[in-house]
């Protein structure tokens, strides 16, 4: 059994009071045990309850939903009543184990998998969970390679403008080449490298690949007039990224007006005073800048309109459904709207449909983004599309 989020109360509380929160829940749930279960602290806000029966797996949910009722109440610490909520796994002898640490090993899987269910909850452990922890160490290790090896490949999405179909710019879209499983998207393994906290080399990677494909593309003749790279949480924090930004530009001779760097909203309003400081630097240095998704976070006007932006990302998920739908169209219309009073370019994301791009267009949409347009290709299909030289 964990305690959820202890480590914030016990930040904020202070470690004395910490203390006493944890000796009052040992001392609540032993008040509420058979004199032969044993309650132990294994450490920080993690206790073990060894329970013994021949009714195990009731008498073990029934013990669990038990105790998250008895936290739920309430505990008074120096005056103050706090609720705390536990996540709780569960693992059984002899099927789930036959030693004592096969047992903790699997209550542990089967506690984080309650984690990752909304916490305050308790599960038993099935034997998928060990599967899904070894395929998760195993793709953690062969990402590391990948970063040595290079693993990665660019697609690239179209831009276009709406009103003429000329090519505004691509999207750059890492993809991993994997030895064996083939192209794995990035669904699968940015946020794996995010938590892994290898995400800034990947984004180096990323943002040099781009700037010379941009070079290669100029080399053969195939005019596009920019690329568009995202930055993650990590890399927007980190303070050697202005100046990596810098590096890449020098090394391959790309105009910074060229280059467009992405953010979501989410990613700016963590640290709102940080991101507004780096992405006004970026702009100093001639790059662009986009706020991605726009709408899916929490951002107020107040931060909008403070930021250092070019322009305005509107999420597909609002895009979808215009032209069918009167609150999508409304949504819509309200972001172009706020965009263009904000003197942004306003590109629409996931353009499937003509009379969504219509619809678009007639709303003062400059550019969209979209299967309509193109799906992302590798480099050499850029090439290749009559888009590339502003034909459609």
């Amino acid at each position: 059994m964990d305690l959820d989020r202890f480590k914030n109360l016990n930040d904020s509380l202070g470690h004395s009071l910490g203390d006493q929160l944890l000796q009052q829940v040992a001392t609540r749930l032993q008040t509420h045990l058979r004199a032969g279960d044993t309650l132990a602290r294994v450490g920080g806000d993690e206790f073990v309850l060894v329970l013994e029966g021949d009714d195990c797996k009731r008498h073990a949910g029934r013990v669990a939903g038990k105790l998250l009722g008895l936290l739920g109440t309430g505990l008074m610490v120096d005056g103050q009543q706090l609720f705390i909520t536990a996540s709780i796994g569960i693992a059984l002898h002899p099927a789930d184990g036959e030693t004592v640490d096969q047992l903790l090993k699997n209550a542990e899987l089967a506690m984080y998998r309650a984690k990752s269910q909304g916490r305050n909850t308790y599960c038993f452990y099935q034997e998928e969970m060990s599967r899904e922890v070894m395929a998760r160490l195993t793709l953690e290790n062969a990402l590391r390679l990948a970063l040595a090896r290079e693993e990665w490949v660019l697609h690239f999405q179209p831009q276009v403008h709406l009103a003429t179909r000329r090519l505004t710019g691509v999207e750059a879209l890492v993809r991993w080449q994997h030895p064996e499983q083939g192209l794995i998207l990035p669904g699968r393994f940015i946020p794996i490298a995010e938590e892994m906290a290898i995400i800034g080399d990947l984004g180096a990677w990323v943002l040099r690949a781009a700037c010379r494909q941009m070079q290669e593309w100029d080399a053969l003749g195939c005019a596009v007039p920019r690329v568009a790279v995202n930055l993650s949480v990590q890399e927007l924090e980190r303070a050697a990224l202005v100046p990596l930004v810098q590096e890449v530009l020098r090394e391959t001779g790309l105009a910074p007006e060229r280059l467009e760097l992405e953010v979501t909203e989410s990613m700016i309003m963590c640290e709102a005073g940080r991101a507004i400081e780096t992405l006004r630097a970026l702009q100093q240095l001639g790059v662009s800048v986009a706020v991605d998704d726009f709408g899916t976070g929490y951002s107020s006007l107040r931060y909008i309109k403070n930021l250092p932006l070019n322009r305005l990302k509107v999420d597909h998920a609002f895009v979808q459904d215009v032209g069918r739908s009167h609150d999508d169209d409304a949504i819509v219309r309200a972001i172009i709207g706020l965009g263009h009073s904000l003197d942004l370019e306003v590109v629409a994301e996931g353009v499937e449909r003509e009379e969504q791009r219509e619809f678009l267009q007639r709303e003062g949409c400059e550019v969209g983004q979209g299967y309509l347009f193109g799906r992302p290709v590798p480099a050499e299909q850029i090439v290749a599309r009559p888009l590339a030289d502003g034909a459609r």
